[in-house]
C-alpha cells in the first residue's frame, strides 16, 4: 500500500458492484477523505473480481480484503452491516447511519429467526448457536453491552438524529451531496411537461393506486436509465412523488427538485419531519386511500399553475445546493474528533 503522509487510515465498508444511494454516499465519503489528503480504502462486502461499480470507477478509489487492527486505523460501517466491529480490538469504529428503517429490518430479522427456532433437539441446538452468536451479528443498539463498545455515530438525516439521540447516543451529523452532475443543472420552467415522475421501488402499492385513479394523467416511471437519462426526465417533468418510507434523505427527491420539479410526498419516516425534505406541508400527504382525491386535486393545480408552485420549494432547492459544502464541513468536524 502507497500511504500518504497522514498515519490515519481509513478502511469503509460498501456493498460490492451495486447501485444505489448508500453506496453512492459511502464512495462520496471516500473521494472526499481523499481530497483531504487521508488515506483511504474501500472494503466492498462481498468478494467479486471486480466489486467497482462502472458509476463508481471514476473515484478511483483502491480497495482491499485486509484490514489491520491498528489504532490508527478507521472503519466506517454502515448501519446495515455491523458485525465486523465485534472482531477489531484496537481500530476505531464508526457507523454511518444512512437508513434506519433498513436498520430494523436487519435487527428484526435476526430476532425473528430466534424467535422462531424449533423445539426438537437439533433445533434447540441451533437456536443456542444463534442467540450466542447474536450478539455478533449486528449492532444492537438496545445491548447495554454494545452500548459500552467505543463508537463514533454519524446521521445522515435528522431522522436518524432523532433516533439516536432519543436512545442515549451522541451523534454527529454527516450528511450526503448529489453528485457534481447535479452543480448547475439546465433547465427552462417554462418548456416543463405535464408529466409525474415515479420510482417504482419506492411505495409501488399506493402509487400503482395512484396511477389507477388517475387515467388522465402521464406517470413515468424512472427505471432501466442511467443517471443521464434519469436527469434529463426530471429536467421536462412537473412532478416527481415519492409515497416510499424514506429511511433517509433520499437522493431522487433531493434531485428531482434541484431538476426544477414539484415534489409530493407521504409522511413516513424522514419525509414526516420538516428537516429532511424541507417542504411546504401542504406538499406531503398521508398515504390512505382517502388521499387519493387530494393528491390528484394537488398534481392537476401544479400542472395549471406550474409558475406559481414552483416557488414554493426555492428553500429546499438552496439547501440541496449547499449539500456538499455542507458535508466537508461535517466531515471536518468528524475527522478532528476522530484525532
Amino acid at each position: 500500500m502507497n500511504l500518504r503522509n497522514n498515519n490515519k487510515i481509513f478502511y469503509i465498508y460498501c456493498p460490492s458492484n451495486r447501485f444505489s444511494g448508500g453506496p453512492t454516499a459511502l464512495h462520496q465519503l471516500a473521494g472526499m477523505l481523499r481530497d483531504k489528503k487521508h488515506n483511504v480504502f474501500m472494503h466492498y462486502i462481498r468478494h467479486l473480481a471486480n466489486p467497482v461499480h462502472p458509476n463508481y470507477a471514476h473515484y478511483k478509489i483502491p480497495f482491499t480484503e485486509n484490514i489491520p487492527d491498528e489504532s490508527n486505523v478507521h472503519i466506517i460501517l454502515p448501519e446495515t452491516y455491523t458485525f465486523p466491529l465485534f472482531k477489531f480490538k484496537k481500530a476505531n469504529i464508526i457507523i454511518w447511519w444512512l437508513s434506519v428503517d433498513n436498520y430494523h429490518k436487519i435487527t428484526n430479522y435476526h430476532k425473528q429467526k430466534e424467535q422462531n427456532a424449533g423445539k426438537s433437539i437439533r433445533e434447540k441446538i441451533m437456536s443456542y448457536i444463534v442467540s450466542f452468536r447474536s450478539n455478533k451479528i449486528y449492532y444492537d443498539i438496545n445491548n447495554k453491552t454494545h452500548r459500552k463498545i467505543k463508537i463514533t455515530h454519524l446521521a445522515q438525516s435528522y431522522y436518524a438524529y432523532d433516533f439516536l439521540t432519543k436512545n442515549g447516543l451522541s451523534p454527529k451529523y454527516l450528511h450526503c451531496y448529489l453528485g457534481d452532475e447535479f452543480e448547475n443543472p439546465s433547465y427552462a420552467i417554462e418548456e416543463k411537461s405535464d408529466i409525474v415522475l415515479y420510482n417504482p421501488l419506492k411505495g409501488g402499492e399506493f402509487t400503482s393506486k395512484l396511477i389507477e385513479y388517475c387515467p388522465g394523467i402521464s406517470f413515468l416511471k424512472l427505471q432501466d436509465m442511467s443517471p443521464e437519462e434519469v436527469m434529463e426526465k426530471m429536467k421536462q417533468a412537473k412532478i416527481y412523488i415519492d409515497f416510499g418510507s424514506h429511511p433517509g434523505r433520499d437522493r431522487f427527491p433531493r434531485e428531482a427538485a434541484f431538476c426544477g420539479c414539484c415534489i409530493i410526498t407521504g409522511n413516513k419516516g424522514s419525509a414526516e419531519n420538516d428537516f429532511d425534505i424541507m417542504i411546504p406541508s401542504k406538499y406531503k400527504f398521508k398515504q390512505n386511500s382517502c388521499d387519493l382525491k387530494d393528491i390528484k386535486k394537488m398534481i392537476q393545480e401544479i400542472f395549471d399553475n406550474f409558475i406559481d408552485h414552483y416557488p414554493k420549494f426555492e428553500t429546499y432547492r438552496n439547501i440541496i445546493s449547499n449539500e456538499k459544502k455542507t458535508f466537508e464541513h461535517e466531515l471536518d468536524e468528524v475527522i478532528n474528533e476522530v484525532q
